[in-house]
């Protein structure tokens, strides 16, 4: 049985189709990677993650360094939050953030590199 598509090509190599359709059916954290990206390809949110690299910072203090509004700032953070890229810690009425772990700055760097690479 010829299975349905909506493209209106035919395969030149099928054995490579095949084999990179099963490569793609078996990667499920495509959409995973991809909202990753997606969440820091945001000039705002990856600046965020820069302060955060190697210091625990105030949402006041980030919010002073990206000369933003406190309000702005805590939207962005919320998403880095929610996502699981940062945490956060209270003391008395401020709340300071660094990031969940250091993963993130090994990707980051990664496409610094490329980026000068090129």
């Amino acid at each position: 049985m010829e299975k349905k598509t909506s493209t209106d090509c035919t395969p030149n190599d099928i054995k490579i189709v095949e084999t990179v359709s099963e490569e793609l059916a078996n990667s499920q954290n495509i959409d995973t990677v991809a909202n990753f990206l997606k969440i820091i390809s945001d000039p705002t949110r990856l600046k965020i993650i820069m302060i955060l690299e190697n210091h625990e910072v105030s949402v006041n203090d980030i919010a002073v360094l990206m000369n933003m509004t406190k309000s702005a700032v805590s939207h962005q953070l919320k998403v880095l939050k929610n996502a699981g890229y940062i945490k956060d810690r209270r003391s008395g009425k401020n709340k300071y953030y660094s990031l969940f772990d250091e993963h993130i700055m090994v990707i980051i760097h990664s496409a610094y590199d490329h980026v000068n690479h090129c």
